[in-house]
Formats: C-alpha cells, structure tokens, sequence
C-alpha cells in the first residue's frame, strides 16, 4: 500500500515538475521571493533576531510571516510569477522561432555569399531533395546488386565444392577400378602360368589320376586370415569330382610332376558351366596335399582312410 502511494506521489510530482506551467512559476516565484529560501535553508539561528518592515523578528517563522504582511506581498507572491509564467509560455516560443528564423536566414545568406565568391551556382532546393532522393535511389540499388552479387559467388563456391568432391571421388573410384584390373591381370597371368607349366610336364597316363587322387578327401580352403572351410570330396567315375555328394566338375589336363613331387589340374564346371579352377599341390605325404587354387586361395588335400 505504501509502495503504491510512494509511486503515486512521484508520478505526481515529476508531471508537475515536467510540466511548462508549473515549472515557469516556480522558477518565477523562486526569482521573485528568493529571501524566504534563503532565510530558512542558509541563515542559522544565531544571526536573529532580524529587521524587516520595521520589525524585529526572533526567528525564521516571524521572518516569512512579516515578509508576507507587506504591502506589496501580493505582487511578488502570486501576480509577477504568474505574470512571468504566462509570458513565457505564450511569448518565448514565438522569440525562440523568430532567433532560430534568424539564425537560419543568417546561414543560408553566408552560404549564398560564400558560393558568390567561389564562383559557384546554388542548387534550388527542389532540385536537391531531388538529386538526394535518386542518390538514395542509385545507392539502395547498388546494394540490390551486392547482395546478389555476394549470392551468386556463394552459390559458385558451393558448386566448386561439389564439383570438387565429385572430382575427388571420381578419382578414388578410378583408383579402384585400376587395382581390380591390376588384380585381375596378375590372376589371369598366374593362372596362365600355371597352365602353362601344365604344358611343359609331360602328361602321363590317366590311371595316375586313379592311383593318386581317387577317393574320398578332406577339403580344406582359406576364407579370409585365419578362418578357413571344411569340404567333403570323393573322386571316381574316370574324373568326376564331387562335393558333399554331388557333381561338381570334371577333371581335366592332370599333370605329376615326380622330380618335385607336383601335381597340377584344372577343375572344369560340368556340362553347362563355365567356371575353371587351377590346382597345383604338393605331395606332403601319401594322404596330404597342399597348394593353392588358383594361385591365390590356400588349399589342402586330406585323404579320408
């Protein structure tokens, strides 16, 4: 409740302050009775009693009561501020136009004398607000045009940069593409290595592939590092070969190599396919083969007894 009649009180106050009525006629009053707050704010106690109008006055309160019985109290109370007020209400803003009228006349005649002495034409003013407005004009479109300039070269560095990152993965793929082919050449030259060396060694008779490789094996094949696939193999039937009890492939151009107990063959898809494999193994024992298929996958050959 109190906080509320503080605020009040201050709005109060500061309308009244920021007012141009109020605040003339206390300015006026002030000028017109300065003694009464000078008296009660600056003279002490020790400097009464006083003389005014005659009269002796003991105190402060005796002093403003005898100020204001004098004759004229009336005039410099209320009648000269409120006078003074008025006036300056309603006269001084026409004398303040009237000296900012003047001051401008007196600006615009040094200019004129100024431009008269260089030599130089005024410009109408008109003509000015004119030339302003299309300066205006001209600059808002110049920055139209900046701003889509500075679009355009953000939308070019953002193609650049796809441009290049396509670039840059069109190169990672041809890289590729040249190691698979890379890849696939040295496989096709090993495995026509291999069949090559298949033509070098005699061919021997074809029961050499019965008394070598008929019957049931073991077959054991690299996956990837460490890991590796078991298979069940049986040859018989000539060069039949199968796997887990079927029919797989056909082999063909068996080769012994004795002197360094080799055996190479290729395994031919049967009848409709194409697929090829190489063999070449060494004779570890009677019972174990090992080598590699193709050239590449590590291979081994275990007889099932």
């Amino acid at each position: 409740m109190f906080e509320e009649l503080s605020k009040d009180i201050k709005a109060a106050l500061y309308e009244r302050m920021s007012s141009p009525l109020y605040s003339s006629f206390i300015i006026s009053w002030l000028l017109c009775n300065w003694q009464i707050p000078y008296v009660t704010i600056f003279v002490s106690k020790e400097y009464f009693p006083l003389t005014i109008n005659s009269t002796e006055v003991k105190d402060k309160i005796e002093y403003i009561q005898q100020y204001i019985l004098n004759d004229c109290y009336c005039i410099k109370l209320f009648f000269i501020p409120l006078v003074s007020t008025i006036l300056f209400i309603t006269v001084f803003p026409f004398l303040t136009n009237g000296a900012f009228w003047l001051s401008e006349w007196f600006k615009k005649w040094r200019k004129e004398q100024r431009l008269k002495f260089l030599g130089e034409t005024p410009i109408p003013g008109t003509e000015f607000i004119k030339i302003k407005a299309d300066y205006e004009q001209q600059v808002a479109n110049l920055s139209v045009l900046v701003n889509e300039k500075n679009r355009i070269e953000e939308e070019k560095n953002k193609l650049m940069n796809s441009n290049y990152q396509i670039e840059k993965e069109s190169r990672r793929k041809d890289e590729e593409n040249k190691k698979a082919n890379d890849e696939i050449l040295l496989n096709g030259k090993t495995i026509d290595d291999l069949r090559s060396k298949l033509d070098d060694v005699v061919e021997i008779r074809p029961s050499f592939l019965e008394d070598i490789m008929y019957g049931k094996w073991e077959y054991t094949y690299s996956l990837s590092v460490g890991q590796s696939a078991v298979e069940s193999i049986e040859i018989k039937d000539k060069n039949k070969y199968f796997r887990n009890g079927q029919y797989v492939f056909d082999i063909d151009r068996f080769h012994y190599d004795p002197k360094n107990r080799i055996i190479r063959f290729i395994k031919l898809e049967k009848a409709g396919g194409e697929r090829s494999f190489t063999n070449e193994l060494k004779i570890i024992t009677k019972n174990i083969f090992e080598g590699k298929e193709d050239g590449v996958t590590t291979i081994k050959y275990t007889r099932v007894v």
